[in-house]
């Protein structure tokens, strides 16, 4: 049983429709209250802390609370960026391959699948949507930039909550057993996105930005980024955050001040960091590659194979195999929605990903004529590189509970549409002044 069926069997009807009008009233009263011009901001920043407040197991009725409930920020965002003024950049036909999967795959597993899945796959396609829905407004300026300080607005508060147990009671934040970074008992592995996805907007900020105060909280959200995802013990969040800060290196040591002066702020926050909780994370595992997921991810394949095309609906890997004996999820998220629903569905799924990559290398590579947009193209290309290697190990990707979900959809929709407005002899983006 999935921890979202647990909760809406262990706690009564009344409670979730009280939970439901009061989730509307504060949405409602947010549109109400909200300056216009600051409503796309506080919205996504609302929207990633309400989903990462699932993590948090701990929270009790907070976290149930968020869990069951996260869709409706999500809708919320994708309403608001409907709805906009702005102007809106045309969304290229390759995008919408991700969401038109989804609804073909949706009719398709329909009677192999209980409820709960469906109602899950439903909410991935809704997250699709207004993930898209936010990037057609990447095409002014100003919005983009609103955007993007949404984001990093709520990934910094949502880093602070598993930072203030680690200052308050370190020793409670890591799992017993495991010796592993869990604040609030949550998963390492389910966690670790938020440091990666902290990591690329904690450079871009250091790196973007000319004002100093901007320039210290990029500072502060990669040292916190940094340290957190370290003492996960995740291979996967270590080494795609070292992946992240090997090109960065190379645009700080062309400014020697920056330099200077990051790397040393970034050390000493780091190393203060590890010293006090570091006795208890099991270091030995960021050196040691042996794992039992490539049999585990064998197994699957070979059980994918049976049914390649249209996969096995809710119907794991386990379940159609007598060999399975390792759990209910691949960890990989290609291989997990390839048993869901075909290997034709995910090539499908990984086609605008695909494309979205080289999108990013095309827009770097014209990067003289747009000098103030090479940054800001060059760390989204590197972010959706990143997630595209959580999803080899975790199952994340395509689950609509995750903020690495709707990041994912995102940035493959704005790198895609930014360089199909290239090829068309539009502008990349629109200045303030042009519209």
């Amino acid at each position: 049983m999935s921890r979202i069926q647990l909760y809406f069997s262990v706690l009564p009807w009344w409670m979730w429709l009280i939970a439901l009008f009061a989730c509307l009233a504060f949405l409602i009263c947010f549109f109400a209250l909200t300056p216009r011009n600051a409503r796309i901001s506080v919205a996504l920043a609302v929207m990633i802390v309400w989903i990462e407040l699932g993590r948090w197991i701990s929270l009790g009725l907070v976290q149930a609370f968020a869990k069951t409930t996260y869709i409706l920020p999500v809708i919320f965002v994708g309403c608001l960026a409907l709805i906009s003024n702005s102007p809106k950049r045309r969304t290229s036909p390759l995008v919408l391959m991700i969401p038109i999967a989804g609804i073909i795959a949706l009719i398709w597993i329909i009677p192999r699948s209980t409820q709960i899945d469906l109602i899950l796959h439903l909410m991935q396609i809704v997250t699709c949507f207004s993930a898209i829905f936010v990037a057609k407004l990447c095409w002014s300026e100003e919005q983009t930039r609103r955007i993007l300080m949404g984001l990093i607005i709520g990934y910094t508060i949502t880093l602070l909550i598993p930072f203030s147990q680690l200052l308050i009671n370190p020793g409670s934040a890591f799992a017993i057993g495991l010796n592993r970074f869990a604040p609030f008992k949550s998963n390492p592995n389910q966690i670790g996105p938020i440091f990666i996805i902290s990591c690329v907007f904690g450079v871009y900020l250091f790196l973007a930005s000319e004002k100093p105060k901007m320039r210290f909280w990029g500072i502060g959200l990669l040292a916190a980024s940094v340290s957190m995802g370290l003492l996960t013990g995740s291979r996967t969040v270590v080494y795609i955050q070292a992946m992240i800060l090997i090109p960065a290196a190379f645009k700080i040591i062309k400014r020697p001040v920056l330099a200077v002066t990051g790397v040393f702020l970034i050390v000493v926050l780091v190393v203060v960091l590890i010293i006090q909780s570091a006795q208890s994370v099991q270091q030995t595992r960021l050196t040691n590659l042996q794992t039992a997921r490539f049999e585990l991810q064998y197994n699957y394949l070979k059980n994918i194979m049976k049914n390649p095309l249209i996969g096995f609906g809710t119907m794991t890997a386990g379940e159609a195999s007598d060999e399975w004996v390792y759990g209910s999820h691949a960890h990989n998220s290609y291989l997990q929605s390839a048993t869901f629903a075909g290997i034709p569905y995910t090539l499908i799924l990984m086609t605008p990903s695909a494309i979205a990559l080289f999108a990013g290398l095309r827009l770097w590579q014209i990067r003289r004529i747009y000098p103030d947009l090479s940054n800001r193209y060059f760390f989204a290309s590197v972010l959706l590189l990143g997630l595209l290697l959580v999803g080899l190990t975790t199952s994340l990707l395509y689950y609509p509970t995750f903020s690495a979900s709707f990041m994912h959809t995102w940035l493959v929709a704005w790198l895609i549409s930014s360089w199909q407005s290239n090829r068309r002899n539009e502008p990349i983006e629109l200045s303030n002044h042009t519209y």
